[in-house]
């Protein structure tokens, strides 16, 4: 440091801005100031020309990497604009001009009626919660597959999950590929095996409820919301798939109901599989519980089913009398019901996990069960249910005990 009081000699383009050398120069008619990181020492006077000199002759020659520079300036910031790649990279459309593009055309697929409501408004929750913080100031050439797998890095989510985020994403550059807006495709690069080394291994479980754990809970309560539960546990469908069905469904003479569509946030819909479209066999306690229910919704309450009427549906809402509307409604029941009947907290999925295990542990085959319960295959069976496994029944149809 030089002493107090004495002032030191800096050549033009250069001041002194605290305790160290700033720059002060012209580049095609604009001013830039910036602090080095040299302090202003008499002996430092040369290596700061040197550094001024080589940033002037990079801007002349275009190659001007502020990456080469940044680690000597305290406030480098200024110099952005002229960075070589980042002059480039402006030219490139925004990111948040792509994912808002891409959003719009998944609302269009929904007004076309390509999309569900459901996945839409799943797609909508993708971008406002990951896709558009992360990249929304990124230019699109900026994108790479190590950018990417730094994101895949950043959420620590399951694989399922991070493969839906992941899709409008590969979408934006499928589309910027095409109209050769880039010329490679980022996710052509992506290296799979760092989805699988950053995914969250789900804490979801199956975890079905024991006889004594559902008659507990059948015991805490009753009427409409008894016998929906009843037969949820006794045919393993899917909740939506209950909110949705109708007496014309309901085959007393045959014991038999036909799934043919489900409850979502759009409304009723068809099953998202040919699998989901079938046929399930009436158990005992299922076949009570719907002789029960017709007190509630009698069948002779018209057959049709809209978004807007509830009109010949089996279960119904019993606090306003009408459809269910969404499956958050009637899991607030259900927490007070488990809450009441001490019983662990599952959510009310697991009443569907609940019939598969017992089934299995009767002895009843996969090769029947999946049809019933509406897999493609029987691939999850032996996936998720092979510890429940016990014996196979060689009949065709289910073995109740």
């Amino acid at each position: 440091m030089e002493q107090p009081g004495v002032k030191i000699a800096l050549p033009r383009g250069m001041q002194l801005h605290g305790n160290n050398i700033r720059f002060d120069f012209t580049f095609n008619k604009s001013r830039y100031r910036v602090t080095t990181n040299i302090e202003a020492h008499t002996k430092n006077i040369e290596r700061a020309t040197k550094l001024l000199i080589s940033i002037k002759n990079d801007l002349e020659r275009e190659q001007f990497y502020i990456s080469n520079y940044k680690r000597m300036f305290t406030d480098i910031k200024q110099l952005e604009p002229l960075d070589n790649n980042y002059a480039k990279l402006q030219q490139q459309k925004p990111m948040l001009q792509l994912l808002e593009e891409q959003l719009q055309r998944y609302e269009l697929g929904y007004n076309n009626r390509i999309i569900s409501y459901a996945t839409l408004m799943s797609y909508k929750g993708v971008f406002k919660q990951h896709l558009i913080p992360y990249f929304e100031n990124i230019a699109l050439a900026m994108v790479n597959s190590q950018l990417i797998e730094e994101f895949v890095a950043s959420r620590q989510l399951s694989k399922k999950r991070l493969i839906v985020i992941l899709t409008p994403l590969r979408e934006i550059m499928r589309r910027a590929r095409k109209n050769n807006l880039i010329a490679v495709n980022p996710f052509d690069e992506l290296d799979k095996n760092e989805i699988k080394l950053h995914s969250k291994t789900t804490d979801y479980e199956v975890d079905p409820f024991n006889t004594t754990e559902k008659e507990a809970i059948l015991q805490h309560t009753t009427g409409q919301i008894k016998n929906f539960i009843q037969f949820a546990f006794w045919t393993g469908m899917r909740v939506g798939e209950i909110f949705a069905l109708t007496w014309d469904d309901v085959d007393f003479e045959n014991e038999i109901v036909h799934v043919n569509k489900a409850k979502s946030l759009g409304g009723i819909k068809s099953p998202k599989t040919k699998a989901g479209v079938r046929q399930v066999e009436l158990t005992p306690l299922a076949l009570d519980a719907l002789k029960a229910q017709l007190q509630y919704t009698d069948k002779s309450d018209g057959n049709n089913i809209t978004n807007n009427t509830a009109h010949g549906i089996v279960f119904k809402n019993p606090v306003i009398n009408d459809a269910w509307s969404r499956p958050n409604i009637f899991r607030r029941h259900w927490v007070k019901i488990l809450k009441a009947a001490n019983v662990k907290y599952r959510n009310p999925h697991q009443m569907r996990h609940t019939f598969i295990s017992y089934m299995l542990m009767m002895g009843n085959r996969p090769e029947v069960l999946y049809r019933i319960v509406g897999h493609e295959n029987t691939k999850t069976i032996y996936e998720v249910y092979g510890k429940f496994i016990k014996g196979e029944n060689l009949g065709k149809k289910l073995l109740i005990v």
